[in-house]
């Protein structure tokens, strides 16, 4: 599942939840309306948090992907500029031992 399925699920439910909280709302003759009120309230903020996250980690995935390909963009320089260099030379490891 990705994070735009999630959110799309998320509203849904943000929409669903408020529609029966609506609902029990007008149906005063239940005796255990406010404890229903009372669920309904907390699922309800909890899937507000849980869509604020979603739009926090869509953002962070975003940046992470932009750096990922900024890092492959550099890799790919370098490389190339390693490749073409007119002049012959080793490559070694930090205690000069060419791999």
């Amino acid at each position: 599942m990705n994070l735009d399925d999630l959110a799309l699920q998320i509203e849904n439910m943000r929409k669903r939840v408020a529609l029966l909280q609506r609902q029990s709302e007008q149906q005063k003759a239940q005796a255990d309306i406010e404890l229903v009120n009372a669920v309904f309230k907390e699922v309800y903020l909890a899937l507000e948090e849980l869509q604020l996250v979603n739009e926090d980690l869509k953002q962070q995935n975003e940046g992470l992907s932009n750096t990922q390909q900024d890092l492959v963009a550099q890799g790919q320089r370098y490389q190339e500029l390693f490749e073409e260099v007119p002049d012959a030379y080793f490559v070694t490891d930090t205690k000069g031992i060419i791999p």
